[in-house]
């Protein structure tokens, strides 16, 4: 569930369903091809560039742990899809705020914050079944790798353990992975209904790294958004941020635009294939 500055976003009205849908989608394209083209610099203090420097120590060279949704696949398409027909059907325009009031999320705080953006605090698990009802549809029909993630895993798999750690059910995920290729690629899938608390508590990240024999000091996590970040973090693990909103900030210790810059294999020590 998952853009940055003044968004196409902000000039969405409330038309037909399927208009509005169409219109949504259309803007988290434009906002998401926006946010990788950005501009790649060296600042270290300020979030209007992607920066590709690590800003506070090296990366080790335990587990990589991805993130599923907007970083590993391209999820959000599918999950604005069903949002924005959620909203519609309650007769609510769909944008930014909303999206990012969404971004990174547990499924139980998601419905929260659904019951509170359409003024219906007292049917939230009622909208979160609907959504997921409408999200799971749309997943259904499969979410492509994001730019940079087959090669990348390609080149990680059996040089270092590789696990894929997301807040967002198992039986979810391992259907995605499956339909996206990377069914039995991972050493790991931990999701989360594994864990107590999923993110932003690191218990997700401190737990992938004891499956894997791993210390969480010198593992690498790989996130798009805020909630992510801040669970890697609390764990003490290495944070690469590939932000999928061009308005997240992300306090992570190197920024990219994707997992295809040079800057993310140097620091997961990758070889990266010619031409790539």
């Amino acid at each position: 569930m998952s853009v940055r500055g003044a968004s196409p976003f902000l000039a969405i009205k409330p038309q037909s369903p399927h208009s509005e849908n169409r219109t949504t989608i259309a803007a988290v394209r434009r906002a998401l091809r926006a946010g990788r083209d950005l501009h790649v610099t060296e600042s270290t203090n300020t979030q209007s560039h992607v920066d590709v420097a690590a800003v506070s120590r090296a990366a080790g060279d335990g587990p990589v742990l991805f993130d599923c949704d907007g970083l590993l696949l391209d999820t959000e398409t599918c999950w604005t899809r069903a949002e924005t027909a959620l909203f519609a059907r309650y007769g609510r325009s769909y944008g930014l705020a909303e999206k990012e009031a969404l971004i990174g999320s547990t499924f139980d705080a998601a419905g929260r914050i659904i019951g509170r953006l359409l003024d219906q605090p007292d049917r939230a698990d009622a909208l979160w079944d609907e959504l997921y009802a409408l999200a799971t549809e749309e997943l259904a029909c499969g979410a492509d790798p994001m730019p940079g993630a087959v090669a990348l895993v390609a080149a990680l798999r059996g040089r270092r353990p590789i696990a894929v750690v997301s807040n967002t059910p198992r039986e979810l995920v391992l259907g995605m992975l499956g339909q996206a290729g990377f069914a039995d690629v991972f050493d790991l899938v931990i999701c989360g209904d594994d864990v107590a608390e999923p993110k932003p508590a690191p218990d997700l990240y401190l737990r992938a790294c004891a499956l894997l024999d791993g210390n969480p000091a010198d593992a690498i996590a790989l996130e798009d958004s805020s909630t992510g970040v801040a669970s890697a973090r609390a764990a003490g693990v290495y944070v690469i941020g590939i932000p999928t909103l061009p308005t997240s900030r992300l306090d992570a210790d190197l920024l990219a635009p994707s997992l295809d810059h040079p800057a993310v294999w140097q620091a997961l020590k990758a070889s990266q294939p010619l031409g790539s």
